[in-house]
């Protein structure tokens, strides 16, 4: 198989399982077979309306016992159908190694009326040894929603710019990294998110901010000095909700080292981006 084979194959697969995910949601609850699409452990970012409590970010292992209830509730009282699914926007994706990124519109229905719609970032691993029933080894390990919109609000076009506003919360991450200045980095960072994380064919970790950043300071404590060179980075924006894929060189003490991806998301927050989620992967040397 070509390079640019194997680069159709698993964006087929990625988005695959995005799809599968989705659908998952349309079929009756509880949702206890969760993890043949996600990590369980990573995060998922969903702007809930405040009856339901407001923003939240939780594990997908939460969230899949949360939905589950919701929706028992629901059938019991009297609901016929629930459906979830891939809608317009048409997907794009990206991959490169064992990381992945699918920005792609969603619905869902009640008794086949819709209710609502959005879009979303679906990031994902590729786990090593690990195929779902249909042999496919990306699982998402991150997700971030878009304001959630009614049936009759259109959704607005999704924007590949103003590349250096969207990127620069990630770049004065970086930063702070570089400096060391430990302190200034949670006001860049929505509370409650994390990152997930892998080297090479490990399998990823996931973070909470204050253990992602704890990591980092010992890391520059203990370790060489490093640096992070990014480039051809990508961004895309719509209304509250911006990513960038960001390739990186990583340099030590001056040097090439080894080579990764950054995807790092954000959500307007009272008129400021706030970084929502970072997923990364190392490439081995």
């Amino acid at each position: 198989m070509s390079v640019s084979e194997q680069a159709d194959s698993d964006k087929a697969l990625a988005q695959a399982i995005v799809n599968d995910f989705h659908e998952y949601f349309s079929t009756l609850p509880p949702f206890t077979q969760g993890s043949r699409y996600v990590l369980p452990h990573a995060l998922i970012t969903v702007p809930l309306p405040p009856a339901m409590g407001g923003l939240s970010v939780e594990t997908f292992a939460d969230m899949y016992a949360r939905v589950s209830q919701l929706l028992l509730g629901q059938y019991d009282s009297g609901i016929k159908s629930f459906a979830h699914r891939l809608a317009e926007p048409d997907a794009e994706v990206w991959v490169s190694g064992n990381i992945a990124a699918v920005l792609v519109g969603w619905s869902a229905s009640v008794n086949d009326r819709d209710i609502v719609h959005s879009l979303n970032l679906c990031t994902l691993h590729r786990i090593a040894n690990q195929t779902s029933d249909n042999r496919n080894p990306w699982r998402i390990s991150g997700l971030v929603d878009m304001k959630h919109l009614s049936p009759e609000i259109p959704m607005p076009p999704v924007e590949t710019g103003p590349v250096s506003e969207i990127i620069a919360p990630f770049e004065a991450l970086l930063g702070y990294i570089k400096l060391g200045d430990w302190e200034a980095i949670p006001s860049l960072l929505l509370p409650r998110g994390g990152a997930t994380i892998s080297h090479g064919t490990q399998d990823p970790v996931t973070f909470l901010w204050p253990e992602f950043i704890k990591r980092l300071q010992v890391e520059a404590e203990t370790g060489p000095v490093t640096e992070r060179k990014l480039s051809n980075c990508e961004v895309r924006q719509c209304v509250d909700l911006a990513f960038v894929w960001a390739p990186f060189m990583l340099l030590v003490d001056g040097r090439d080292y080894t080579q990764g991806i950054s995807v790092c998301s954000f959500r307007m927050e009272d008129g400021q981006w706030l970084i929502t989620g970072l997923q990364e992967t190392y490439f081995n040397n």
